[in-house]
């Protein structure tokens, strides 16, 4: 079993990646190879990558399809999100969306094509005001039963199931995991960060204290601080700490051209082309990644529309955050040392080193008695973090 950060970037499917092809106009100067980091010929390699089953069992119903390289691990989402979402927001569409994400349904393709998957689970609410204790209660238990039929019908023995943990607090998350895993174990745990530093640094301790030699699963996290967080999570686990994010994507969506070592912050260019008459044109590349240099003097061909090019803006995107995790691991595995210090001087933000101390607690001391000291709650109250 590897050790350490393991990035899964969320696959789109847009027809340039799944096609995996580049225009005419540009596709030799790359020598032929795929956009797709996870083909057996790509511009950027990563041997991994995510998808949610709502998209991936129309999109990808075999594996084959995809012209994956051997090495590459799939992590299946169940589409659980998008059940949510979808459902709320057509609510008459409900009965198909449930019929097509079915606990039976998402296990027989995650199977049969992913690596790793995830139990169907009732996402909570995100935004204020949050969920009531009563619809807490219901998400959970009917989670407990999509996950209990997924895992009694398992018949890969290679796939790993990772059940999902939701709570925003440590109480919510103990009480998610009784419920949902009353009658049955799983190969590893994914849980919701909740799009937050404060929440993530919960998850991280929760998951230190609770399966510090299992894998376990961030979903949504990728943003530097949050990858200085993990990386430091890491060394006190003796297992993968997964994580998924989609923020490159903004290359092709947005023509959002992430600077290096500050992608998900303030230091990017939005590029412009036709549909974003408002973007910047730069007239020369000042990154020499293995997409921007062959480029180095054409930037337009990342913001020209007719070239279709708008994945290597997105492919840029994707080769820092990469790059950015496995730095931070590497420091991290050296901590307390002048380059790990200096590192946090000049990278870490106030918060992150706060939290940094609190996992730190966590390690030494304990969850709850870290918690106390670092967020000067009692313990019979920890509910009221938020």
């Amino acid at each position: 079993m590897r050790k350490g950060l393991f990035h899964l970037p969320v696959m789109t499917t847009d027809r340039e990646f799944v096609s995996q092809t580049l225009s005419n106009e540009i596709k030799d100067i790359y020598d032929g190879k795929s956009i797709a980091w996870y083909s057996k010929n790509p511009i950027v390699r990563h041997p991994g990558t995510l998808i949610s089953a709502y998209y991936g069992m129309t999109a990808f119903p075999n594996r084959d399809i995809l012209d994956f390289a051997d090495d590459v691990i799939f992590f299946g989402d169940s589409g659980g999100y998008q059940l949510g979402t979808l459902g709320t927001k057509y609510p008459d569409q409900l009965p198909k969306l449930k019929e097509k994400l079915s606990p039976a349904k998402v296990l027989q393709w995650q199977e049969s094509v992913c690596d790793i998957g995830m139990t169907l689970d009732v996402p909570l609410k995100r935004d204020f005001p949050y969920y009531s204790p009563d619809e807490f209660l219901h998400a959970a238990r009917e989670s407990k039963l999509y996950g209990d039929i997924m895992r009694a019908n398992q018949t890969n023995e290679k796939f790993q199931l990772f059940n999902v943990i939701h709570g925003r607090t440590i109480e919510e998350m103990e009480t998610w995991r009784t419920i949902t895993e009353a009658d049955y174990t799983f190969d590893g745990h994914s849980l919701a960060a909740q799009r937050s530093l404060e929440t993530l640094a919960l998850n991280l301790g929760y998951a230190i204290e609770h399966f510090p030699n299992t894998p376990f699963h961030i979903l949504g996290a990728s943003k530097t601080q949050a990858c200085i967080l993990m990386a430091h999570a890491n060394t006190y686990t003796k297992s993968t700490i997964y994580y998924d994010s989609s923020t490159y994507i903004g290359g092709r969506s947005f023509r959002r051209y992430e600077s290096p070592f500050n992608y998900g912050g303030v230091g990017f260019t939005m590029l412009q082309d036709d549909d974003h008459p408002n973007g910047d044109q730069i007239s020369t590349m000042f990154c020499d990644c293995p997409i921007c240099h062959p480029i180095k003097d054409r930037p337009n061909l990342l913001w020209d529309s007719g070239t279709k090019s708008g994945a290597l803006c997105s492919l840029h995107n994707l080769y820092w955050q990469i790059t950015y995790g496995k730095m931070t691991e590497a420091i991290s595995e050296n901590k307390n040392t002048d380059g790990w210090n200096s590192f946090m001087a000049n990278n870490a933000s106030e918060k992150t080193r706060k939290y940094i101390r609190f996992l730190d607690d966590v390690h030494d001391k304990g969850l709850e008695d870290a918690y106390c000291i670092h967020f000067k709650q009692n313990t019979d109250n920890l509910g009221e973090w938020y």
